[in-house]
């Protein structure tokens, strides 16, 4: 089996295939009859059988040169009988030893040449008989296919091409029976379906290699010289101009090929298709490249593959490629390289330099290898769902309940998105349905001759797929003004045959989008050629954004560029400050405050009434924690915060072992009286004085003028659109800590240009990771200086609005065990879907050297406002697991759904370049396919006590939680690693 495959990955594959004894498994393999898995099972099971129920060395089996029919006449009777019939003059029979030897000594004196084989057992006899029927009742368990191939049978003596002969009852037959290899053969020879001219290979255990000390083919050869000669220039279009490198080893091939932007024919592909009038190259364009460049591939290096049809898969688009009309040159690269073993090439597509350096990657598909006949079948198994859908379509037309727009009215509509020029607007009519996302159109290619030479227009490819587009940003529940879909590529792009598409035709395009997460929509557009479907166009998918982010990425024509390079120096007033100033800070702490030397026990009992929310006075030695509302989650804590600000190893169970305040004096009084406590900050308001360059800039500054509000305004934004706390904003010394991705960045710049009037840069925080570089890149060279959170009494306007436009609240985390300050490793366990870490309050302590974070879900009290998928969960997440430990390595795990986040957290903190040493999943469910539970499910856990401890009930969120975090587990699409990127993973 393994040798076949090898033999095919070299481009040899059988016409026809016969085999031998064993070899029938084999060949019923490599014919498509069996699975490898079944039969690998097969032999397995006939091996099996045979050492249970028969005895080795008892029968034997023996080769003779003389024919069938010679033999005959020495068999009559004999208990030996024939096995097999191997060639005119080759012969083996089997039987019981003493006949055997018998037979064998018999034949010697007729001078008929015997070898007996060296087998265990007598194969195709009757000493295999007690296996027969045991082995044909496995064998009821696999599945038997139609051959691929024809099949030589040596049983039959015939050639097998039908489903239905190989079956249990064939298996055992060819067990017993004997086998007429020349038989097989001759019956292959009569429909011409072999002849003498045929190669044929036989695969064996023996050597086919000369052995010349190794098994190199090329050992004892001289090393071949090659000379490197110019590529010639074999491939040229509009989209793909020249080969630029190129070459191929083995099953592998790499090309680079490379385009001028500038070029008419070319540039006009970008112009007519512009985006807030900015002329964008669109994702067509790097289809057709992709299209090119794989038939290339194809004819170039593996030319023996014959009617290959490409799908365009995976096609994202990362940075838009705008033309530039100011360029002579605009030079775009795409380098491909393919597998043949896998058919399937990875392209990319990059902008480069007029030296060849590469200045941005833009776009990246794969190219996979298939056969349009297999599409065609598999699409047209579809047309019963879609048929009636657009007879539907038909029929609310005429009631009024859908839009019919001619090509005038509706590219009108699109205008509002995408101004497309007239080799574009291949629309002759459209039909929508804007409550059902639904929609259909008529297509008539509208490209001339002087547009270009593609393999698959852009033109062409745009037009057939415009339609999604056209429903997402033309429906009537979409206000154009404040929201814009754009278009985040698809999953594949498949076409029976591209060649077959013409300008003569007419087409129908069909398209249904559908919710995909919180903000994306996605859907397939079915392209059909009359009643038949000629190309798909799966998972193509829109999100929504605000349409204010997209003039931030594409600012509309006759807009204020975004500068590239740090603005003018400001204005003298604005340059004018004190040399030195003294100012008073109000600052808050986190604790109450202690004296020097704070016994632990008063430390203990001031977080404890911070915690509960009482004066310390409240807290009488009587008073009980269970009647104060101290249920399991605000337990845990608490023993965390004990762990963490007093150095102190206290148990998660400390409250149920000390009910009441006067226990736990008595604990820390016993456990850790020599302890004592010295906190760095306080509770109460304090005055800070300091002069100079060390002062501490507050927020709100009443003496500060324009520059002191700009300089603040800029931790305000970044707050108000990641969703988290100014004071989370002004600790960070690294703003890589916010995990600012592409489009993140365009609304924060977005926003500084809009609020404070000010020429940004869209590349400002790539390469200034700090507030005070980014003020500084920006020309307001500010001090210096420390941002520090203000008090609710001083807080400006902008914060308070700042505070309360903030809609993802900031997730929390709990010392579970050890003592983060000697730990050599910090585990984090992310919470089930109860969204609280109490559920590791029972783990037994891990060791000594281990600190164990638990985070809590920052929606686990507000299930309500849970409307995300898990991936939206877990940026809070990182931002408090980077704000106890801002580097890696980093250890992950969870129990139950929580091991799925461990799982979502470790690919985004590897995407931002941190390492993941260890991922631990505790009992947790595979992501993919999911099924949702049922309310009624916790209704019944709840009735039977599941949830909460003795007579308290569960909280009133806990419920809540359990539901909406299994809604947003439904909308996780789970992806793989990267290669390479996947930390050691332990499954418990």
């Amino acid at each position: 089996m393994t040798l076949a495959k090898l033999w095919s990955s070299w481009g040899v594959n059988p016409s026809v295939v016969v085999r031998h004894n064993l070899g029938e498994y084999a060949a019923l393999n490599i014919a498509g009859v069996l699975s490898a898995s079944d039969t690998i099972y097969l032999t397995g099971k006939r091996a099996q059988f045979l050492v249970e129920e028969c005895d080795v060395g008892t029968h034997s089996m023996l080769a003779i040169k003389a024919s069938a029919f010679t033999l005959s006449h020495h068999l009559e009777g004999r208990s030996c009988e024939i096995a097999c019939i191997n060639a005119p003059e080759e012969t083996v029979i089997s039987g019981a030893n003493a006949g055997v030897d018998l037979l064998s000594q018999d034949l010697s004196v007729h001078d008929l040449k015997c070898t007996k084989l060296r087998v265990p057992f007598a194969f195709h006899s009757a000493q295999v008989e007690p296996i027969l029927k045991k082995f044909e009742a496995v064998a009821r368990g696999v599945t038997f296919h139609k051959p691929s191939i024809p099949i030589i049978s040596p049983l039959l003596g015939e050639v097998i091409t039908r489903a239905g002969t190989f079956d249990p009852t064939y298996l055992g037959r060819y067990c017993r029976e004997p086998v007429n290899f020349r038989g097989g053969l001759r019956a292959a020879k009569e429909p011409q379906l072999i002849s003498e001219s045929d190669l044929s290979i036989e695969d064996n255990k023996n050597h086919w290699i000369q052995y010349i000390h190794d098994w190199c083919l090329t050992k004892g050869d001289p090393p071949a010289i090659t000379e490197s000669q110019p590529i010639a220039p074999t491939l040229s279009t509009t989209s793909v101009q020249k080969v630029v490198e190129e070459y191929g080893e083995k099953n592998k091939a790499t090309v680079v090929v490379e385009s001028d932007i500038a070029h008419p024919a070319l540039n006009a592909v970008l112009q007519g298709h512009k985006v807030n009038g900015t002329p964008l190259c669109p994702s067509s364009l790097y289809a057709d490249m992709a299209l090119t460049v794989g038939e290339y591939l194809i004819s170039r290096y593996n030319p023996k593959v014959m009617d290959v049809a490409m799908d365009v898969a995976n096609m994202t688009v990362t940075k838009p490629l705008i033309a530039n009309k100011d360029q002579k040159t605009q030079l775009l690269r795409a380098s491909a390289s393919v597998d043949w073993n896998t058919q399937l090439a990875v392209l990319k597509s990059y902008s480069v330099s007029s030296d060849g350096k590469k200045i941005f990657d833009h776009a990246s598909c794969n190219v996979k290898y298939g056969h349009g006949c297999d599409w065609e079948a598999e699409w047209q198994r579809s047309t019963y769902l879609t048929k009636p859908r657009l007879r539907r379509l038909a029929k609310d037309v005429i009631k009024g309940q859908s839009h019919k727009m001619k090509r005038g009215m509706a590219y009108r509509v699109f205008s509002s998105m995408v101004e497309y020029g007239n080799s574009y607007k291949g629309f002759e009519d459209v039909v929508l349905d804007s409550a059902e996302l639904e929609g259909t159109a008529h297509i008539k290619i509208q490209t001339t001759e002087d547009d270009g030479d593609f393999l698959f227009s852009p033109y062409w490819v745009d037009s057939l797929g415009q339609l999604s587009d056209f429903v997402m940003n033309g429906n009537d529940a979409v206000d154009q003004k404040t929201t814009a879909y754009l278009n985040h590529g698809w999953d594949s792009m498949r076409c029976a045959d591209v060649r077959a598409f013409s300008v003569s035709k007419k087409y129908q395009t069909y398209v249904k989008m559908q919710p995909y997460d919180e903000t994306t929509r996605i859907g397939d557009v079915f392209v059909f050629e009359e009643d038949t479907i000629v190309a798909v166009y799966g998972g193509v998918k829109f999100q929504g954004v605000p349409r204010r982010l997209l003039d931030s990425v594409l600012p509309p024509i006759g807009a204020a560029k975004a500068i590239t390079t740090p603005s003018a120096p400001q204005s003298e007033k604005s340059k004018a400050s004190p040399a030195k100033r003294s100012k008073s800070v109000t600052m808050a702490a986190p604790v109450p405050t202690p004296s020097t030397g704070m016994n632990i026990v008063d430390h203990a009992i001031g977080i404890l009434a911070e915690e509960i929310g009482v004066q310390v006075s409240e807290l009488s030695n009587e008073a009980s924690f269970a009647d104060m509302g101290v249920d399991s989650l605000l337990s845990l804590t608490i023993s965390g915060k004990f762990r963490e600000e007093l150095d102190a190893e206290v148990e998660s169970s400390i409250f149920a072992d000390c009910p009441s305040v006067k226990d736990l004096k008595q604990y820390f009084s016993k456990n850790h009286s020599a302890a004592t406590s010295t906190p760095e900050t306080s509770h109460e308001e304090t005055k800070s004085e300091a002069s100079g360059d060390e002062s501490m800039t507050p927020i709100e500054d009443e003496e500060g003028g324009p520059l002191d509000d700009v300089v603040t305004s800029i931790p305000l934004i970044l707050a108000e659109e990641f969703g988290v706390s100014i004071a989370e904003i002004a600790d960070m010394t690294n703003l890589a800590q916010l995990s600012m991705d592409s489009l993140m960045t365009l609304a924060v710049t977005g926003r500084m240009r809009e609020e404070l009037g000010m020429e940004v840069a869209s590349n400002l925080f790539r390469e200034n990771n700090t507030i005070i570089a980014a003020a500084d890149a920006l020309g307001l060279k500010p001090k210096p200086a420390k941002i520090s959170p203000p008090t609710p009494n001083k807080m400006s306007s902008l914060v308070q609005k700042s505070l309360r436009s903030a809609v993802i609240p900031a997730a929390s985390s709990i010392l579970l065990q050890g003592n983060p300050k000697i730990a050599s490793k910090t585990l984090w366990l992310f919470p089930d879907g109860s969204g609280s870490a109490t559920s590791y309050a029972p783990l037994s302590r891990i060791s000594d050297d281990v600190a164990v974070y638990g985070p809590n879900c920052h929606y686990m009290k507000t299930p309500q406002d849970l409307k995300c998928s898990l991936e939206g969960i877990t940026p809070p997440y990182l931002v408090e697991i980077r704000r106890r430990h801002p580097r890696g390595p980093y250890y992950f795990g969870g129990w139950s759904a929580g091991g799925i986040s461990a799982f979502d957290a470790a690919q985004q903190i590897i995407g931002q370049g941190e390492e993941v040493s260890r991922l631990i999943f505790l009992d947790s469910p595979f992501p993919i396919g999911l099924e949702k539970l049922p309310r009624r499910l916790y209704d019944f856990f709840q009735s039977i006590g599941m949830f909460g401890t003795g007579k308290q009930g569960p909280p009133d969120w806990l419920i809540g939680h359990f539901l909406a975090f299994v809604d947003a587990l439904d909308k996780y699409r789970a992806v793989p690693f990267a290669a390479g990127k996947a930390p050691t993973t332990h499954m418990i």
